[in-house]
């Protein structure tokens, strides 16, 4: 077990000033393998943590820094956390993650949590899945004004929170349930994939997408957006609006399995699916 402490040890008066002069930073090298626990916590510094490392489990916290994680995580889902400062997570190919922060934007790429097995099948039977992969191979995102970024994914669980910030999603195949939901934010998605349901939900933004499926559930709900994309298969729609424009296919009856809730109050829907 390493225990590495930073104290300032400068003298009382020396602290009045509003300037720090001077490099204060650590450098920690550590021979590939796998290792048991990781912890750091900083006020303000930024943290990296470089691939070729894993680590059974991981939390890292800051106040305003930036936290830029590259490591393989073997168990329990890692934590990241920052107040104000931006998280960055690529190139995993192992391990979950829940993060948090508040104004920062969070951005992901190319993190792939299990294994591929592509899977087919009616929602009861796919309602294994997490037992299959297990629960600790979820992309868990929360933050109050930042925004929300994944470009290549995938994962048993992945749920996406925001009050104000956008969220965009590319190239992401999940394995249970997919969640996004911003309040002012727009949502766009593009090849994205959802074995059980995918529910995208924002009050006053705009939901685009391209490319996107589930073999069951599908949920796209906004109060004054719109509501424009396209959908990879034939759904049986469910439609609600008040004052918007709606121009959605015939409902397929051979697809009442493949169900599509569309939800709006003055938004307009614009949906295709193949013909």
């Amino acid at each position: 077990m390493l225990y590495i402490t930073c104290v300032d040890d400068r003298n009382w008066f020396q602290k009045m000033g509003s300037v720090w002069y001077g490099d204060s930073s650590v450098t920690l090298y550590l021979p590939r393998d796998m290792y048991n626990n990781l912890y750091i916590e900083a006020g303000s510094a930024d943290i990296t943590v470089v691939d070729d490392l894993t680590f059974r489990y991981a939390e890292i916290k800051t106040g305003s820094g930036d936290i830029d994680f590259r490591s393989d995580i073997a168990d329990t889902p890692a934590k990241l956390t920052s107040r104000s400062g931006n998280i960055s997570v690529s190139h995993i190919e192992r391990g979950g993650f829940v993060i948090e922060t508040s104004s920062g934007d969070v951005d992901i790429k190319k993190v792939y949590t299990c294994a591929y097995k592509e899977i087919k099948g009616t929602a009861d039977e796919l309602s294994v899945l997490s037992e299959y992969f297990g629960f600790d191979k979820e992309i868990s995102v929360k933050t109050a004004s930042g925004d929300i970024e994944i470009d290549g994914a995938r994962a048993v669980d992945i749920l996406l929170e925001t009050t104000s910030g956008e969220i965009k999603l590319a190239d992401v195949y999940n394995y249970v349930n997919l969640q996004a939901e911003t309040i002012s934010g727009d949502i766009e998605a593009q090849n994205v994939v959802s074995c059980i349901s995918i529910s995208f939900k924002t009050t006053s933004g705009d939901i685009e997408f391209k490319g996107i499926d589930s073999y069951s559930q599908m949920n796209l709900a906004t109060t004054s957006g719109d509501i424009d994309g396209y959908i990879n298969s034939k759904r049986y729609f469910s439609i609600q609006t008040a004052s918007g424009s709606v121009n959605v296919p015939v409902n397929d009856v051979s697809a009442t399995l493949y169900h599509c809730s569309v939800t709006t109050v003055s938004g307009d829907i614009d949906i295709r699916t193949p013909e």
